[in-house]
């Protein structure tokens, strides 16, 4: 058999092919969780959810850095991802703060007043 020349070049271009290659494997893989349950953290924080509804952030961090111990994850991402989930699947989350209450009597108080103006305007 004859020897084939493989130039500087050509060996330059196999070893980056190969190691572009290795990065993208090593990416893919990084996504799969440790124990292969989950695609993503998305998934993980959905199956969170669905077992009970008012995950703490402690909690949830656990659970992500055992199944992504790389992951970056943090209070806002926490945040993130409860809105989303729980907006898309229609739950409502069970707490209102303070804020939102005294928003809501306001514009009860208010509605009330208007309608008593307008029972004195008609009457004169």
């Amino acid at each position: 058999m004859a020897k084939v020349k493989v130039t500087k070049k050509a060996e330059k271009k196999v070893t980056k092919k190969a190691a572009t290659k290795k990065a993208a494997t090593k990416k893919v893989s990084s996504r799969i969780s440790k124990s292969g349950k989950y695609s993503s953290i998305r998934n993980l924080m959905e199956s969170l959810f669905a077992k009970n509804k008012e995950v703490s952030f402690e909690d949830a961090l656990k659970t992500v850095k055992k199944e992504y111990p790389n992951s970056k994850f943090n209070k806002q991402h926490f945040g993130w991802y409860r809105t989303q989930i729980i907006s898309y699947s229609g739950v409502k989350p069970k707490t209102k703060t303070k804020k939102a209450e005294k928003k809501v009597t306001k514009k009860a108080a208010t509605k009330k007043v208007a309608k008593k103006v307008k029972k004195v305007k008609k009457t004169k």
